[in-house]
């Protein structure tokens, strides 16, 4: 049914991390520390994406550009080869 072995003591609570006692049912806990952890963690990500771009459109994009004109400059004569013979 399972593999390896199970200790029954600690599947008891398969999930529980540890339990605490509360004040009443309308306690409700607010996750400060998550939250404040994934909102530096997507301003961290945003800012590595604006500058990946930037770097993207400073450096790469024009040298693609100059590329694909020396590309079609060469292919221009080589056609004009065969199009003189």
């Amino acid at each position: 049914r399972h593999y390896g072995w199970r200790n029954t003591f600690l599947s008891i609570y398969p999930n529980a991390v540890s339990i605490k006692p509360i004040s009443g049912p309308n306690v409700q806990l607010i996750p400060w520390l998550n939250i404040i952890f994934l909102t530096v963690l997507a301003a961290f990500l945003w800012a590595i994406y604006v500058r990946v771009r930037g770097f993207w459109s400073r450096r790469i994009s024009p040298m693609i550009e100059n590329v694909d004109a020396a590309t079609e400059k060469s292919t221009g004569r080589i056609i004009g080869w065969f199009r003189n013979k």
